[in-house]
């Protein structure tokens, strides 16, 4: 990714290819994620952020356009930033969550005993459990 990252950029990252326009946004992806420095490790951070962002948050807006553009309905995003001590993606070789990742929100709203504890009163869990739950009550509820 280094020394053809005009070819790979936009083949990783779902974009046209070989036209200014792609030029331009592989520049722009390296000089905001990575500081226009090389692919090291003080710079796999930004490299995975480039993924997440391009793989997930790129596909919920635009499906989010897509849907509110042919419904009267509004559409709304929310972003989950509780980092508890459960997560489905962990720091390697640890129990040490990565860090706050897509679809965590599901370990306080869902008993998904297979992976994770029940959480039990006390549980310094229990609050996000029950802001989570009130939170998806009210906007069944209200909109």
């Amino acid at each position: 990714m280094n020394n053809d990252y005009e070819r790979i950029y936009p083949i990783a990252f779902m974009y046209e290819r070989n036209t200014p326009r792609s030029r331009y946004i592989t520049n722009e992806l390296r000089k905001f994620y990575l500081n226009n420095e090389p692919i090291v490790n003080t710079t796999y951070n930004g490299l995975g952020l480039i993924y997440a962002d391009a793989l997930v948050c790129f596909g919920t807006d635009r499906e989010s356009k897509l849907i509110s553009s042919t419904n009267r309905e509004p559409v709304y995003y929310y972003e989950f930033t509780y980092q508890g001590r459960y997560s489905f993606v962990y720091n390697p070789n640890t129990t040490t969550p990565y860090g706050v990742a897509h679809h965590d929100d599901l370990i306080y709203l869902f008993n998904i005993s297979i992976l994770f504890p029940s959480f039990q009163p006390g549980d310094r869990e229990i609050k996000t459990v029950e802001r989570m739950t009130k939170l998806w009550a009210n906007f069944i509820q209200t909109g």
